[in-house]
């Protein structure tokens, strides 16, 4: 969103002093927002003149993306940008401003390196509160059909599953003192790790419905055995009748798979592997592997190299449930620059539901999904 509208431009990078376009270009969201409340010397409570000098420097004009009465893009120009997000100089786009667009910017690189789950789920976005997630249960079989005969109606056992959002909200109250002697820096730093607890807040609700949920499991006698444990899963959620997909993997089940399969001796194309640091996805048994090292809270504990541990979830993503998301990674809209970097808030709304009928509890696609454990 808006990573395009900063980079495509310069006006940060003419009012942060001593940084170059070139910079501008390859600096992260975090380090120009960090550059930018250095401007007023740590301290972001700028004044009248400091704001004022600021938005004078600016471009007169900013050409922006919008959409038309019929849903087409369009090219608008705004006069007086308000870079700040605090209708300064009259602006037109109050709140669109370069504070607003770094702050996002910012949450959402925190949150990437922690995404997980919903690269290996199935996404849906929510249009309500609340909607109803239609799924297939028994694999039914085609018929001949004769004259004056019903055909089989595979309708006849679809279940419903309730998705309901919740709203989690994160905070961060810092202190006057704290910010003017740690410089900008603190800011983006708790900005990007509001990002990455909220993603991983996301990972913690969708392995506890999971452990929860599902029945099936494979066993692995030894934490060294990872690898071919995936494969039983992968085969046992196959025999049940789905098409696996995907997987959820804790980082030391994955570690052990990757000590088991990259060995680097005489083995050209593992030493490369091994020093990239992490195995091709693409290469584990057709499976999307996502790996995630939260606690999820549920009865089953997620780990690996010790009995009773659950180091992976192989799913159909198709049928065993969805992640809805209703608001992902809302920041408050603010009217004031300082009082929110001052106090930085983050919502998201969003739920997950497994593939199971309240109402009819033989309806559930639970067998779409194939818990890794261990025995010893």
């Amino acid at each position: 969103m808006s990573e395009s509208m900063v980079k495509r431009t310069f006006f940060g990078a003419d009012a942060i002093p001593g940084m170059s376009r070139i910079e501008y270009a390859t600096s992260s969201p975090g380090r120009l927002l960090a550059d930018f409340i250095d401007i007023g010397g740590g301290n972001t409570e700028l004044s009248d003149r400091e704001l004022h000098e600021f938005c004078r420097i600016m471009p007169e004009k900013m050409t922006g993306i919008d959409y038309t009465s019929k849903g087409k893009l369009a090219f608008k120009s705004y006069s007086r940008a308000d870079f700040l997000g605090t209708g300064t100089n009259g602006s037109s786009i109050a709140g669109s401003g370069i504070v607003p667009i770094l702050v996002g910017d910012t949450i959402m690189s925190g949150a990437m390196a922690y995404v997980s789950a919903r690269d290996v789920v199935k996404v849906i976005r929510m249009k309500t509160e609340t909607e109803t997630l239609p799924f297939f249960t028994k694999r039914q079989y085609a018929s001949s059909k004769a004259p004056a005969t019903d055909m089989v109606d595979i309708a006849q056992d679809m279940g419903k599953a309730l998705m309901q959002v919740k709203t989690y909200g994160l905070t961060a109250g810092l202190d006057k003192g704290l910010i003017a002697d740690a410089s900008g820096d603190v800011i983006s730093s708790v900005l990007s790790e509001m990002g990455g607890t909220m993603e991983q807040t996301i990972d913690r609700v969708v392995l506890k419905a999971l452990l929860t949920d599902v029945s099936e499991s494979q066993a692995s006698a030894t934490a060294v055995d990872a690898l071919a444990t995936l494969g039983l899963a992968r085969g046992t959620v196959g025999s049940n009748g789905f098409v696996p997909t995907g997987a959820l993997v804790n980082p030391m089940f994955m570690a052990h798979a990757m000590n088991k399969m990259y060995v680097p001796a005489y083995n050209e194309t593992a030493q490369n592997r091994a020093l990239g640091g992490s195995p091709n996805i693409t290469d584990w048994l057709g499976l999307k592997i996502g790996q995630s090292g939260v606690n999820p809270g549920a009865s089953a504990t997620w780990g690996w190299g010790t009995a009773a541990y659950v180091g992976g979830i192989v799913i159909d993503a198709n049928h065993i449930g969805a992640l809805g998301l209703r608001e992902d990674m809302v920041f408050e809209e603010f009217d004031n620059v300082t009082k929110y970097l001052m106090n930085p808030t983050l919502t998201s709304r969003f739920c997950w539901a497994t593939a199971k009928d309240a109402d009819k509890t033989g309806r559930t696609n639970v067998k779409a999904a194939c818990l890794l454990t261990e025995t010893a």
